[in-house]
């Protein structure tokens, strides 16, 4: 096992450095990192939450995310993204950040489940509404 850390971190001193995809409304020090396909991600984790090194410059893994994408979103400070950014299993790199739905958007939708009602076309939803969303698109494969 510290073979392979030293190898990891000799490997990462010298790698081209994954992009960085940032967001306006970002969460300071959170991050999804995702990694290339033929990578396992367990066995990246394994190795990262077995490090002292990788805990003390600041990086905490938070999530695994192993089947919808191959990554994991992590806690890091400066050092530990530098140190992430240039690791070669390292896919991209995505600041994790808030954004807000529009309040009142309908395009002209109304309630289906009771055709027995006049339609304005106007939905109003009741109480609070609350989403969370990760990710860029459709997986074609759970079509």
């Amino acid at each position: 096992m510290n073979l392979f850390l030293v190898i990891l971190l000799a490997v990462a001193s010298n790698a081209s450095i994954s992009p960085l995809l940032t967001a306006k409304t970002k969460i300071d020090g959170s991050y999804m990192v995702v990694q290339k396909d033929d990578i396992s991600v367990y066995r990246v984790i394994k190795m990262l939450d077995n490090s002292p090194f990788f805990s003390s410059i600041g990086g905490r893994i938070n999530r695994v995310y192993g089947s919808s994408l191959n990554g994991f979103s992590a806690t890091l400070s400066k050092s530990a993204l530098g140190f992430i950014r240039k690791m070669s299993c390292v896919r991209f790199v995505e600041e994790d950040s808030l954004f807000q739905m529009q309040s009142v958007a309908s395009w002209g939708l109304d309630r289906i489940d009771r055709r027995s009602l006049t339609l304005d076309g106007i939905y109003s939803p009741r109480g609070n509404l609350l989403i969370k969303l990760f990710g860029r698109g459709v997986i074609q494969s759970t079509l």
